[in-house]
């Protein structure tokens, strides 16, 4: 709105001459015209002209490792009327240390639908990064979730003081201007009773509420250890479990951020820390029993061992990292079955927990089920298809070195090859798709903070697309491939040539084209050993580029292992031959 200010002492000494009162009406003229043009224009003053809009949240802090949904407005101070902007958001860590801090967030408009958890239209912000400017226009729905990667292992004490930079701006340009960042606080569970009766069955109600202290609805509390008794807490952020404690001590009890709407986030349960609440279970007083006999020295924590499905190698073959990094054995199963004889190896090895690699269509529920009755542990890293696993794991062990290797996920040949590898070197393996990398993957480029990608394979396999989204986030492109697009004996030659100086060859394993179970069953070991594991063909001769590749390792390589699928003897001999054996 405009407004005019008249002096009126000014305008009644005009009106003692003719002179006065003609300047008088042509004032007069003039705020009519004002007036008139104010009255056809009358609207929210753009954010161009607001000196300092009002930027307001429905929140005032971010629940740690649970889904945060507000509503950001923009408004004009003066009138209360809303304004159109750009809001940008900053993930500020705690400290310079913490370096495995993520910000995930997404905006829509008011009333529209939020899109599904790590799909299009979210942003995975890093330490110290700021995500695209957000376009608001009067108001926005925000959700946001941070959350500790722990990928460098320091203690969720050391998030305390974690908060997420808010800045605005007239344009999507900038200059950018700060306002109140938003704290983030872990969530709360308390129990009430917190102290029961052992050997009495007890109604113990438990709250969730989040960093505002508005209760956490929808959420799953269960015991540390076991499975039940479990409940939901509810619309006002409460569950009720009978609980019936054998024996006196503590039992600890957390609630887990498993589903926002609609979206299943049991790929990521590592991130940031739970809430927590301990209950202890008492007995009457008695006379004071007899000095108890020296503590048994601790029992050795229960193994850790890895399961995925058997039918197709790629979720084996992309966990080959974390199963390097671990040291945890690979299982293979089919999707609907637990083998027997895994059944019997876990028993009798006391496996404590398994992390199943894959969605429910991978490794199905009833699977999962059968595991937690045998009083295992169970933890899935998963996505909607091979894709999002390959992104949850790569997010799940993290990066440390600013190097990634990414192949094909439609064809398994150079994933077998690159595996070991990628295992040795501890580096992040991405599956390519045919319209280049895939959108689930896409956050990971800034995320892991990659400089340096190897493309494994040739165009036919890992397409220009793929290359240019890589190029497009600033990373340095190596592309690894034989003379013949499609040739994956042609690749693994190059590989060879490649890495022939970072590799160990004292012992050069083979694995028969074609027969990827074993191969597969095989490549953690070879990793292990500092090698790559060698695909030769099942019949024939060796193709002319990989003998030759084999021949550079001559003075190196003292033997040859078949470790996977059926290497004929002739193939083991021009192998042999190729390597001066």
């Amino acid at each position: 709105m405009v407004v005019m200010v008249v002096d009126t002492c000014r305008l009644a000494a005009l009106d003692n001459d003719l002179g006065g009162i003609l300047m008088k009406t042509r004032l007069s003229a003039v705020i009519g015209g004002l007036l008139l043009l104010t009255a056809l224009f009358s609207r929210p003053a753009p954010l161009a002209h607001a000196a300092v809009p009002a930027v307001t949240l429905s929140t005032s802090a971010v629940t740690e490792g649970y889904f945060t949904t507000f509503t950001l407005s923009l408004q004009n101070p003066a009138t209360g009327s809303p304004l159109s902007g750009y809001i940008e958001f900053k993930n500020n860590p705690a400290s310079a240390a913490d370096t495995d801090y993520y910000v995930d967030v997404a905006a829509v408009p008011a009333g529209a639908a939020m899109p599904a958890y790590g799909q299009f239209g979210w942003s995975d912000i890093g330490p110290g990064q700021v995500s695209a400017p957000v376009a608001v226009n009067g108001q926005d729905t925000v959700e946001v979730l941070a959350y500790d990667a722990e990928a460098t292992g320091d203690p969720d004490s050391a998030d305390a003081g974690q908060n997420i930079g808010i800045a605005w701006s007239t344009t999507a340009t900038g200059p950018f201007s700060a306002v109140a960042p938003m704290p983030v606080t872990p969530a709360t569970l308390t129990a009430s009773p917190s102290s029961i009766r052992a050997k009495t069955a007890t109604p113990v109600t438990f709250t969730l509420t989040g960093a505002t202290g508005a209760p956490l609805s929808g959420f799953l509390v269960k015991p540390e250890t076991g499975s039940t008794p479990a409940g939901e807490t509810g619309a006002n952020g409460t569950v009720t479990l009978t609980l019936l404690a054998p024996t006196a001590g503590p039992t600890a009890f957390f609630a887990e951020n498993n589903a926002d709407n609609g979206n299943n986030l049991a790929g990521i349960e590592y991130a940031g820390p739970y809430a927590t609440a301990t209950v202890t279970a008492t007995v009457a007083p008695a006379a004071p029993p007899p000095a108890p006999p020296p503590a048994p020295p601790p029992a050795p924590s229960r193994p850790t061992v890895i399961l995925a499905r058997s039918d197709l190698p790629y979720d084996a073959l992309v966990g080959q990292v974390l199963a390097d990094r671990t040291h945890w054995p690979v299982y293979l199963t089919p999707p609907t079955l637990l083998e027997p004889g895994i059944i019997r190896t876990w028993k009798a090895e006391d496996v404590g927990r398994v992390v199943i690699l894959g969605g429910p269509a991978a490794i199905s529920p009833q699977i999962a089920d059968e595991i937690t009755a045998m009083g295992i542990t169970v933890t899935r890293i998963w996505g909607a298809d091979r894709y999002g696993t390959a992104a949850a794991l790569a997010r799940f062990v993290g990066d440390r070195s600013g190097t990634a290797v990414v192949t094909s996920g439609l064809t398994y040949s150079d994933l077998l090859s690159v595996a070991a590898i990628a295992g040795e070197h501890q580096w992040p393996l991405l599956l390519a798709n045919a319209s280049g990398i895939p959108a689930v993957e896409e956050p990971l480029l800034r995320s892991l903070s990659l400089r340096t990608v190897y493309v494994v394979g040739s165009q036919a396999t890992v397409n220009a697309a793929a290359v240019l989204d890589l190029e497009q986030a600033g990373i340095h492109v190596i592309r690894i491939e034989g003379p013949t697009p499609g040739d994956p004996y042609g690749t693994e030659a190059a590989l060879i040539t490649t890495f022939r100086m970072s590799l160990s060859w004292r012992t050069v394993y083979l694995a028969g084209g074609g027969a990827y179970l074993a191969g597969l069953a095989a490549s953690p070991a070879v990793a292990r050993a500092g090698s790559m594991l060698v695909q030769v063909p099942s019949a024939g001769t060796v193709p002319a580029e990989l003998a030759a590749a084999l021949a550079g390792l001559r003075g190196s390589a003292q033997s040859v292992s078949a470790v996977g699928g059926t290497v004929p003897s002739q193939i083991l001999r021009a192998v042999e031959n190729s390597l001066g054996l």
